[in-house]
């Protein structure tokens, strides 16, 4: 068997996509530990500079399974979409979710809005795309502000929390200038953060939490640097902890797999809930998320018994087995 690992390759890479390069060479040693043969096949910002992305589908010849770690670049997170429909189109297996689960996760308004419509919590909120809007918003202070586009925390700092509406303001100003294409703001849930790992449309691997009382140093929430900024205080100090609660465990389960069939996810996923009042919200669904091996998701296969080599056979299963929402 032939696998073809493909990550972006980029000038001047963001924290997070220079990550995925680390991603690849790992995922590489580890089909090479189970005999799969493997390359890794970067892809370069001229392929999508056009509506149609350009690209050699020689690059694949021989390949049985595309194992799928390219999320775009610093300057086109949409670009992972657009390489998943071109997959598609070209009937090329590949793991992790399919185009439909990739687009509509990162459009942060529409995955809101899917949810709310099919009974799954989400925090309060608006997206808006100017500072003028805010005064048609009905807000709860505090606020959360999130870019309504991009992913891995790109463009979430200490600033994502505001207190009133002086505070929103500034924030708001400084960021719609960084992120024209709008902010998700939404009612901040000061309650414990859970993450819970997926595998396949519904195996909950494992669910572990975050008790930001613990560090109260730290803003109450995780940054883009806490996730990517080795040098950082966040990246070092936050260590989610394995949750064993069975009941927390079952609730977000049922929750996270309504919220799959929902927005279409499948091969690997990540779902945040944040508590409040003894009630779980969701705060984000991560398809693809980091799968490194010192990243959150395989440090959660490792607590369920599974070494990395075996997670990452068993994302490589689940692109042949129809469980990354294409079939």
């Amino acid at each position: 068997m032939y696998t073809a690992i493909v990550v972006a390759s980029e000038v001047n890479p963001r924290a997070d996509n220079e990550d995925a390069m680390r991603c690849a060479q790992s995922v590489g040693r580890a089909l090479d530990g189970r005999g799969i043969e493997s390359a890794i096949i970067p892809l370069n910002e001229s392929a999508f500079d056009g509506n149609d992305p350009v690209i050699d589908r020689r690059l694949f010849a021989g390949a049985d399974c595309v194992f799928n770690l390219f999320e775009g670049f610093s300057y086109n997170s949409y670009a992972e979409v657009v390489f998943a429909e071109w997959l598609e189109k070209n009937s090329i297996p590949f793991t992790g979710n399919a185009s439909r689960a990739l687009r509509i996760c990162l459009d942060k308004s529409a995955c809101k809005k899917a949810l709310a419509l099919n009974g799954i919590p989400t925090p309060h909120g608006a997206m808006t795309c100017s500072v003028e809007s805010l005064d048609s918003l009905s807000l709860r202070y505090p606020v959360f502000i999130k870019p309504a586009s991009e992913d891995a925390s790109v463009g979430i700092d200490s600033g994502a929390l505001c207190w009133n509406e002086e505070s929103l303001r500034r924030e708001m100003e400084k960021k719609i200038r960084l992120y024209p294409e709008g902010m998700i703001i939404e009612e901040f849930l000061p309650g414990v953060e859970y993450n819970a790992s997926f595998i396949g449309s519904a195996q909950l691997i494992a669910v572990a939490h975050i008790d930001y009382a613990q560090y109260p140093d730290l803003p109450p929430f995780l940054t883009y640097d806490s996730k990517w900024n080795r040098e950082s205080r966040e990246y070092s100090a936050i260590q989610p902890v394995i949750c064993n609660d069975n009941s927390i465990r079952e609730r977000i389960r049922r929750i996270g797999s309504d919220a799959a069939q929902v927005l279409g996810c499948g091969g690997y996923f990540r779902i945040d809930f944040r508590e409040k009042n003894g009630n779980l919200y969701v705060i984000d669904v991560n398809p693809n998320p980091d799968i490194n091996e010192d990243a959150g998701f395989s440090n959660h296969a490792r607590s369920a018994g599974y070494t990395y080599q075996d997670m990452i056979e068993l994302i490589v299963k689940e692109s042949f087995g129809g469980k990354n929402g294409r079939a």
